[in-house]
């Protein structure tokens, strides 16, 4: 694959070169990076809603303690 790009130097540039190089080489990157970003999608999600859950909990949690000790 190299040489292919040694070859298009005179023709295209070199800077086009390295940056057709760079590109080709980190695409399978991005595309298992984009995979694992869709994948954590319903984790964060779900741990979102776990968060939301312990908070109104202790809110609720408050409000009963706040009763105990006189407080509305």
């Amino acid at each position: 694959m190299e040489e292919i790009f040694f070859k298009w130097i005179p023709s295209v540039g070199f800077p086009i070169v390295v940056a057709s190089f760079v590109l080709i080489r980190i695409e399978p990157k991005l595309t298992k990076l984009t995979e694992a970003i869709i994948a954590l999608v319903p984790i964060v999600k779900e741990s979102n809603k776990i968060a939301k859950d312990i908070e109104e909990s202790l809110v609720e949690f408050r409000i009963e303690v706040g009763k105990i000790n006189g407080k509305k």
